[in-house]
């Protein structure tokens, strides 16, 4: 039996030829088109779409009557939701096929038992540790629902990126076998045995500067070859792989376990590799296809003018007929990847109310950012069809593993601005020192913030800040920032520092400071004696918050009735170990990924949770990663326009401070070293203020993962407080 598994294009009218379907999500209501081939050219006709509230998964013909059946998925849904099915693209014959969550993708299509019904194979793209990566078919059984068997699976974040590239039948015995590549080009391959079990086989390396594109049967052997491009030469080869001949070893587990692995073997699959004609490298992959139904797949290129050139393969694949103009892909529209999501294939990213860095391979990890004002603005929610499959749903800046399609997301923002009252207080001294807070009605808690090394109150109104205590405000708590008594005395004890002094000592200033503060502020009535008290700090900041909610375990506590806290949260600092030995207080650790800052052990500060943990206290450790640089980001800081921060971020990246992923590829105080050392080059940064300098360089620091306080978190932080016990 010959396995014909679906690519980018499927056979829609039963006549041996494949269409390209295509679908436009970016508009109201969605619009599906299908592109037939006839006369050399590509003709786009409109069809039926299920709607905004769908996803198209899958074109497969599951009813094995020669026409591919549209698969859809409900993204309203919640925890699971219904796919469904339109038979030979009719709307009339509708039919649920089965549930399942929207985390989980098809990333392959083909008869992977040999029982001549289509598979569908589904991967799992949710940020779970324990499942990311991992897939499982629906055996079909034609109007029934699926009988369903794990087949493998392999990491997709970073830096463990493998991909599912598609289906082959390299043995020709009837069943399709799934093709996997790794970070490092290397292809596997899940051999199909009995039962609906598998063998896991080594084959091909990709070689240096090509990426792999498809598989499908380019050569008309039946059993297919993976397409390879070089994206900088143009150059494309195709790599044959053949088991015809090859004793697959017996399966080891049980056949029945829905769960079972792969057997592994030591064996390595045959390979051999051809070359074909080289293509423009501006144009980018399109679709393969049989389009002129020969029984070998075609390969259609988009040029940058969306012009389709297609390539309609022969005997000698070094000599495909070419037809260089078969009229133009739709613009707007994306290809319906049926499976077989190589990484050649680019998919469109859309935020409404946001931003986004633009195409993306299936399996990247996408960050989007919405395009909240950090001091009137918080967002309210993520909404599209790709909300279920971000890893921080919740916050203004989340990323997610791209699926083999276009997504369109919106973030929807409310009004919120925090207006700060200020006044100044002496504490247990004499010294004046300024505040900042504001307290609503009936608070359900007091957020203390808390500044770091050299840092004073204007903390709680940074741009990183701001967000938390927009957040906290709308959910009801109340914030109060001041002044460590260094930041107004100076130096006192003589470390070379300014900052708070986080001893657990009945003498601590600082510490009698808040008492003090907390007191006079509970006198006035801005909230009771059984309000809950919670304080989040940066760096020495953050160890003082430590220090926090450590004091109730010390003799000293005595001295500072007012310091009792429901939690607390440190962001970039460690603290000290005896204080998580010794607190009963819920305490986070937040730390950068990248710290630089010397003092700041992210080694220590998860030892430090580990033990805090080990105690029984509820605790969170996590660190910060590094996110891409996108045009509006400096525009965050106040004064600063859009096309202003555009300028700085393509002048840091002519400078080479960005490599082509788009994160930073410097150090903090290498950004400020070059800047010190060219400033020509960067003539819109210069051309701010000093304040605004500095907090341009601060929101570079958070993209760096460096020593910086950040908003990405907010809502994990106030989660963390409102229920300490529950929250990760």
């Amino acid at each position: 039996m010959q396995v014909r598994a679906a690519t980018t294009a499927v056979d829609v009218d039963g006549n041996g030829k494949h269409a390209i379907v295509v679908r436009n999500t970016g508009v109201s209501p969605p619009q599906l088109m299908i592109g037939r081939y006839a006369n050399g050219q590509f003709a786009f006709t409109q069809t039926s779409d299920p709607g905004a509230a769908y996803r198209v998964v899958a074109l497969a013909d599951l009813d094995g009557n020669g026409k591919a059946d549209l698969v859809f998925m409900n993204t309203t849904q919640f925890p699971t939701a219904d796919v469904r099915v339109w038979p030979d693209f009719q709307s009339a014959g509708e039919r649920l096929w089965r549930a399942v969550k929207p985390a989980w993708d098809v990333q392959a299509v083909a008869d992977f038992d040999g029982d001549g019904q289509i598979d569908l194979v589904w991967r799992y793209l949710a940020p779970d540790p324990r499942d990311t990566g991992v897939s499982y078919i629906w055996f079909n059984t034609g109007v029934t629902a699926p009988v369903v068997r794990k087949r493998g699976g392999a990491p997709i974040a970073v830096p463990s990126n493998w991909t599912l590239l598609g289906t082959g039948d390299f043995n020709s015995d009837g069943a399709a076998d799934m093709v996997y590549v790794s970070p490092q080009n290397q292809i596997r391959v899940l051999m199909a045995t009995g039962a609906r079990t598998c063998a896991n086989y080594v084959s091909a390396t990709i070689a240096n500067g090509y990426s792999p594109v498809k598989v499908a049967d380019f050569l008309g052997s039946t059993r297919g070859d993976v397409l390879v491009r070089n994206a900088g030469t143009g150059q494309n080869h195709l790599i044959s792989m053949d088991a015809r001949g090859v004793v697959l070893p017996p399966f080891v587990g049980n056949p029945d376990d829905p769960n079972a692995s792969c057997t592994s073997t030591s064996q390595t699959l045959a390979s051999t590799e051809v070359a074909l004609p080289s293509a423009d490298p501006t144009w980018s992959f399109y679709a393969a296809g049989d389009f002129n139904g020969d029984g070998r797949y075609d390969i259609a290129w988009k040029k940058p003018d969306g012009t389709l050139q297609v390539w309609l393969m022969t005997a000698d694949p070094a000599q495909p007929i070419i037809v260089d103009n078969a009229g133009s892909a739709p613009s707007g529209f994306d290809v319906i990847q049926s499976g077989d999501n190589g990484p050649a294939a680019q998919f469109d990213v859309r935020v409404a109310n946001g931003y986004s860095l633009g195409k993306f391979p299936p399996g990247k990890t996408v960050h989007v950012w919405s395009a909240a004002n950090p001091f009137t603005q918080m967002l309210s929610s993520w909404s599209g069809d790709a909300a279920t499959l971000l890893n921080e749903p919740s916050e203004w800046h989340t990323s997610f593993i791209m699926p083999g399609r276009g997504v369109n997301l919106t973030a929807n923002l409310t009004t919120a601005p925090v207006t700060l009252q200020s006044t100044t207080f002496t504490g247990v001294t004499t010294r004046a020192k300024p505040v900042y807070y504001y307290f609503p009605s009936n608070p359900r808690g007091i957020i203390l913030f808390l500044h770091g090394t050299g840092g004073d109150a204007t903390f709680i109104s940074k741009v990183e800040t701001s967000p938390l205590v927009m957040a906290a405000v709308q959910q009801g708590f109340g914030v109060v920032s001041a002044d460590a008594e260094e930041a107004v005395a100076g130096d006192l004890n003589n470390d070379g520092a300014i900052h708070w002094d986080t001893s657990v000592s009945a003498n601590n200033i600082d510490f009698g400071n808040w008492n003090a503060l907390l007191a006079a502020f509970q006198a006035q009535g801005a909230f009771t004696a059984n309000t809950p008290k919670y304080a989040v700090g940066m760096s020495n900041g953050g160890s003082f918050s430590i220090a926090l909610g450590a004091l109730s375990a010390f003799g000293s506590a005595a001295s500072f009735p007012q310091l009792r806290f429901a939690a607390v949260a440190s962001y970039c600092s460690q603290g000290a170990t005896p204080f998580a030995q010794n607190t009963t207080t819920p305490t986070a650790w937040f730390m950068c990924a990248n710290d630089d800052n010397s003092e700041v052990s992210n080694t220590t500060a998860q030892s430090n949770y580990n033990i805090a943990k080990g105690r029984g206290i509820a605790a969170i450790f996590d660190l910060h990663p590094a996110s891409p640089l996108y045009d509006q980001r400096f525009a965050r800081v106040s004064g600063v326009s859009s096309s202003a921060s555009a300028a700085i971020a393509g002048q840091f990246r002519t400078a080479g401070m960005v490599n082509a992923d788009g994160y930073f590829s410097i150090t903090s105080s290498q950004l400020s070293a070059q800047i010190a050392a060219t400033p020509g080059a960067f003539p819109a940064y210069i051309a701010l203020n000093a304040t605004q300098r500095n907090d341009v360089q601060d929101q570079a620091h958070a993209m760096m993962a460096t020593h910086q306080f950040y908003s990405d978190w907010a809502q994990r932080t106030l989660n963390f407080f409102k229920n300490p016990q529950t929250a990760q």
